[in-house]
C-alpha cells in the first residue's frame, strides 16, 4: 500500500470512527437524557411503519447486515500486516538496472552460520518488516547446556557479518530464542519387575 493510499485509508477510518462515535453518543443521550430533556419519546418518519411491517423487510435487513459483515471482514483481512519482505533493493542500483538481494536466501545462510557457531537447535530465518525497515528474524531453540555469552557472541558476529555484506542498507538482525524442545518419551514394550 502506497503512502498516499495509506493516508487516505487512515482518514476514512478516522471519519467512520468519528461518525459512529457521534451516532452512538447521540443514541445514548437520547436514551438517558443526561444533557437535555427535550427529545421526543418516538421518532416518527412518514411511511416507515408500513415498510417495517412488510413481509420482505426482515429479509432485506438480514441481507444488508450480512453484506455489511462480509464487507467489514474483507476490509479487516485487507489490513492484516504483510510482514514478509522477499527481496530488498540496493542503493547501488542505477536507472538502467536494479540490484536486489533475496532476503530469504540470505536469511538461510545467516541461520546456518548462527546454528554452527552457537549452541542453538533448529535455527530458522524469515524476512519481516517493510522495504524501508527490513528485519532478518532468526528463531531458534536453545540447546541443552547452552550459555548466554556464547549465544550473544555468535549473534553479534552474525550481525557484524550482515552489516559487512550489506553496508549501505538498514537490515536489522533479530534473534528470538525459545526454550529447549522436549524430547519425546520413548515407548517400549518391555516390562520391568522389581
Amino acid at each position: 500500500m502506497s503512502r498516499r493510499l495509506a493516508a487516505l485509508d487512515r482518514a476514512l477510518v478516522l471519519l467512520l470512527a468519528v461518525v459512529l462515535l457521534a451516532v452512538g453518543l447521540l443514541a445514548l443521550e437520547w436514551r438517558l437524557r443526561l444533557v437535555s430533556q427535550d427529545y421526543p419519546d418516538e421518532i416518527d418518519v412518514p411511511g416507515l411503519g408500513r415498510v417495517a411491517e412488510a413481509a420482505w423487510w426482515p429479509w432485506a435487513v438480514a441481507a444488508a447486515g450480512l453484506l455489511l459483515g462480509v464487507l467489514g471482514l474483507v476490509w479487516l483481512v485487507s489490513h492484516l500486516a504483510r510482514r514478509s519482505v522477499p527481496d530488498l533493493g540496493l542503493p547501488q542500483s542505477r536507472a538502467d538496472g536494479r540490484l536486489r538481494v533475496d532476503l530469504s536466501s540470505l536469511g538461510d545462510v545467516v541461520a546456518h552460520q548462527l546454528g554452527a557457531a552457537a549452541p542453538l537447535d533448529h535455527v530458522r530465518a524469515r524476512a519481516v518488516g517493510t522495504q524501508d525497515h527490513p528485519v532478518l528474524q532468526l528463531r531458534a531453540d536453545l540447546a541443552p547446556g547452552a550459555r548466554g555469552t556464547d549465544i550473544r557472541d555468535a549473534a553479534a558476529q552474525s550481525a557484524a557479518d550482515l552489516r559487512r555484506a550489506l553496508p549501505d542498507t538498514d537490515v536489522r538482525l533479530q534473534l528470538l530464542v525459545d526454550a529447549p524442545r522436549r524430547r519425546p518419551l520413548r515407548r517400549t514394550t518391555a516390562t520391568r519387575v522389581q
